[in-house]
């Protein structure tokens, strides 16, 4: 029966997370209010043209509601100085940037999660924030709760003081986001009631496990991660059933190693679909977790109904991994947070052997005879039918009644020549003419 109970929770989750859009277009706290805040806000209604500092917006969302940042905000703390006191976004609350290409920044010194999403209400979340904790605490944390279907999407989120970067207790969609820290993500089971997390196109990351995931006071926690790319220094997937009953299943994903411990379960790496060769980050040292065009992760993954339409850096979700200049294979969705973008080639003309050329067939005519006309009579005829002229004659002038004739002409009359050829023409003296 554990099975059948595992697909009635996700199905509860699923059309949960369906009810306020999460997917394909999903656009959290549809259903109620937006307040805008910035980092240099101080205004009170909230209001696009107004904004509110962060603590005001959140202070005055209730449940259904969207705190996003502004557009040209900047950032909400910097690394010389941020922001001391963790943030708690209300139950149902979504805390967002103003988009994927612009998402909102946050910066935090903190000994205790950075951001919290308070448990005990439905949906809300955290969507488009790019959040980085310089203390020891953790960066993104959902808060365990009894009824608890917060989303964490578009979210790249880096602990970089020793906590983990994302940690999610009860039900939570993790979608299209970059969690990195000592633990790059840990997953527990939520307060009284067995949970099941989905985690679709995530890349986790961790200076120890990758991911961490257990039960906690009996109750069971059942991950389902598809599309993600997990890696850890010391494990890739590390899960404990000590507490609890313990189930990690995986399609689509690339890890290379799993530790099971004490009656934990985990899909075995590189079975069925999941793959285990290294994948290739653009700048992994540097915190690009881009992939190369040559990494294992392009089109390698399958579509899934969380799915967004969007990757966390605001790319098609699904692109073909290359661009030919005929026959450009398919579009598939990728492994990981980022979708490759592939650069078009660029596409000449084919090249043809040039072949001999072709002169048009020039116009014939036939030479009319013009000897005993006179020269202009002659020139006008030749002239008509497009030949040229030439006059050659005598210096002596004519005497008495003789005037000036042609008297002899080349080529003879009755040949066929092109147009444009030329007739030679003698002037003489006659005495009579014509023409």
């Amino acid at each position: 029966m554990r099975w059948l109970n595992r697909v009635a929770r996700t199905l509860c989750l699923a059309l949960g997370l369906l009810a306020i859009g999460v997917g394909p277009g999903w656009q959290a706290g549809a259903t109620g209010n937006v307040l805008f805040i910035s980092a240099a806000g101080t205004g009170a209604t909230c209001s696009s043209a107004s904004p509110c500092a962060l603590e005001t917006g959140l202070s005055l969302a209730v449940s259904g509601d969207r705190v996003e940042v502004v557009e040209g905000s900047g950032p909400f703390g910097t690394s010389s100085e941020p922001i001391s006191a963790p943030v708690a976004v209300p139950a149902g609350v979504t805390l967002s940037g103003h988009s994927a290409a612009e998402p909102g920044e946050f910066v935090f010194q903190s000994a205790t999660a950075a951001v919290v999403l308070e448990g005990g209400g439905t949906g809300g979340g955290i969507s488009d924030v790019h959040v980085s904790n310089l203390g020891s605490g953790d960066t993104i944390q959902v808060a365990a709760a009894a009824v608890q279907e917060a989303s964490v999407v578009r979210v790249i989120a880096r602990s970089l003081g020793g906590g983990a970067g994302c940690v999610l207790n009860g039900e939570a969609l993790l979608v299209d986001s970059v969690c990195v820290g000592s633990a790059g993500a840990e997953v527990t089971s939520g307060v009284g009631v067995s949970t099941a997390q989905r985690i679709v196109n995530a890349t986790i990351i961790g200076s120890g496990s990758g991911i961490e995931v257990r039960a906690v006071g009996g109750d069971a926690v059942l991950p389902q991660i598809s599309n993600s790319i997990l890696q850890g220094e010391v494990t890739d997937v590390l899960a404990s059933g000590a507490d609890g009953q313990t189930e990690v299943a995986l399609d689509h994903s690339n890890y290379a190693s799993a530790e099971a411990q004490a009656g934990a379960t985990v899909t075995a790496p590189g079975s069925p679909t999941n793959q285990t060769a290294e994948p290739l980050f653009v700048d992994a040292p540097g915190g690009n977790f881009r992939e190369q065009s040559g990494s294992p992760t392009v089109d390698a993954g399958a579509t899934a109904p969380e799915s967004g339409n969007i990757d966390v850096a605001g790319n098609d979700r699904v692109l073909p991994g290359r661009i030919l200049c005929s026959n450009t294979p398919p579009a598939v969705i990728d492994i990981g947070a980022y979708e490759f973008v592939p650069v078009a080639p660029p596409c000449l003309p084919p090249i043809t052997e040039p072949g001999p050329e072709v002169v048009p067939p020039q116009p014939m005519v036939r030479l009319p005879r013009v000897v005993g006309l006179k020269p202009p009579a002659a020139v006008r005829r030749l002239h008509r039918l497009h030949l040229r002229v030439r006059l050659k004659s005598s210096a002596a002038a004519c005497q008495g009644p003789k005037i000036r004739l042609v008297r002899a002409q080349k080529p003879r009359p009755g040949r066929v020549v092109p147009q444009g050829a030329t007739a030679h023409l003698r002037l003489g003296c006659g005495l009579r003419p014509r023409g």
